[in-house]
């Protein structure tokens, strides 16, 4: 109870004095201090029937005050206004349309200058809000926020049945729920990757145990309505189900998507989506690692940044990898978390909610490295001191050097282990 009290406080702490995001400093020893408490707690506590109530408690703190960390909810609220006014917002650049500035958030907004890149059922919530809201900006967070909240909580209890089915003890739970990277980057930056996640964890259920693969289907296409990120795991379904039962799942999965694109479809919405799914891999860097590596590797021989044509060979060598791990790693869940390591490998950015997907494999699988992310990556908001963005190569560095170190470390052992046991086959 004393630890879960402390932590609450140590939340409430964070979020009544941390109010610019260009004190670093400040957000940093309060975050060192969050995920201290985090880990005693986790090293401490003991499964409990009120957990579900704590986490409650833990995620409510962040109703008090809009985002802090990131500005991506002004891109929320606008997209959502143009929907309930009628508009499709595949079809504008915000920048070029100063009069559909319905709830006046056009100047707080950080992608002006691009073409929405959230898929149909995202866009469904932000129309929710918008709708429920009009233009009063607070009340558009209000309602975000709850959906959020709401998938936060889904996808613990999910995690929670499922860890107990599996014989994994309160450790393996509380390492994903009671993270404050988990808590700060979805219920209270309000990223969507939490809500991506819950549909996953709902597909996986049916999945696993094969109570309902059509579902299973319909679940991980909403998921992929929501961000594009779960289309990696195709291939693994695919090798998983066999030829004829995986292609009939993926194209079921397809085939809910387009239905779903469709009442967006417009002259033009296809090539402005493939625009900016094309800047992510052109043009967008942020917190990468590999990347990072080639990037000065080229800049070094041809005198330039070479993202044009790096990044989607990265892309490219990565897909190889997806391929290779869908197929030779064993053991379902393992090779999912692989998956996703590799695709933040490869990736030209690496935002730290990001990690809210692999903070939730992680928790089937025995690895630890992603948690010692969880706190490192948050060197990254370093960059958020100056205007415009400038990062700090140096803590780039740092982040990457402990964390990847830590993850030979524990793959070493545990290929050591499985080994001599004969576990996880394939691995």
């Amino acid at each position: 109870m004393a630890f879960r009290l402390i932590y609450l406080v140590l939340l409430i702490v964070m979020q009544f004095c941390y109010h610019d995001r260009h004190d670093f400093p400040l957000f940093m020893v309060l975050y060192a201090l969050l995920f201290a408490a985090y880990i005693v707690l986790v090293w401490k506590g003991r499964a409990s029937k009120g957990d579900m109530i704590w986490l409650a408690l833990y995620a409510s703190v962040f109703f008090f005050q809009a985002p802090v960390l990131s500005d991506d909810i002004y891109r929320f609220i606008w997209d959502g206004q143009l929907i309930v006014n009628g508009e499709n917002p595949y079809i504008f650049l915000p920048k070029s349309r100063p009069d559909l500035d319905f709830a006046g958030v056009l100047a707080k907004m950080n992608s002006a200058q691009y073409f929405s890149v959230y898929p149909p059922l995202n866009q469904l919530c932000f129309a929710l809000a918008a709708f429920i809201a009009g233009t009063d900006v607070r009340i558009n967070i209000f309602v975000l926020r709850i959906i959020l909240f709401l998938a936060f909580l889904l996808s613990a209890a999910l995690l929670r049945f499922y860890l107990k089915e599996s014989g994994k003890g309160f450790q393996h739970f509380a390492l994903f729920a009671f993270n404050p990277l988990m808590l700060i980057e979805s219920v209270g930056n309000l990223h969507f990757e939490i809500v991506m996640l819950a549909f996953c964890l709902a597909a996986y259920g049916l999945f696993k145990w094969k109570a309902n693969r059509f579902w299973a289907a319909v679940l991980l296409a909403f998921a992929i309505s929501i961000k594009l990120l779960p289309l990696i795991f195709l291939p693994l379904i695919l090798r998983h189900l066999g030829f004829k039962k995986g292609a009939y799942f993926v194209a079921l999965v397809f085939g809910v998507n387009v239905l779903l694109f469709l009442p967006f479809a417009d002259r033009g919405f296809l090539l402005h989506i493939l625009s900016s799914i094309q800047l992510y891999f052109q043009t967008f860097e942020f917190n990468a690692s590999l990347y990072y590596l080639f990037r000065e590797a080229g800049h070094f021989l041809f005198g330039f940044n070479v993202i044009s044509f790096l990044g989607p060979i990265l892309g490219i060598l990565n897909l190889a990898v997806i391929l290779i791990l869908s197929w030779r790693v064993g053991k379902f869940e393992m090779a999912a978390f692989f998956i996703l390591c590799s695709y933040l490998l490869f990736s030209t950015t690496v935002h730290p909610w990001y990690l809210v997907p692999l903070l939730g494999l992680s928790a089937f699988t025995r690895f630890r490295f992603p948690f010692v992310w969880s706190f490192f990556i948050t060197f990254s908001y370093a960059a958020y001191q100056s205007e415009p963005v400038h990062e700090r190569l140096s803590l780039v560095f740092l982040e990457y050097l402990v964390v990847i170190s830590f993850a030979i470390y524990e793959i070493v052992n545990y290929r050591k282990g499985g080994a001599e046991s004969g576990a996880e086959a394939g691995f």
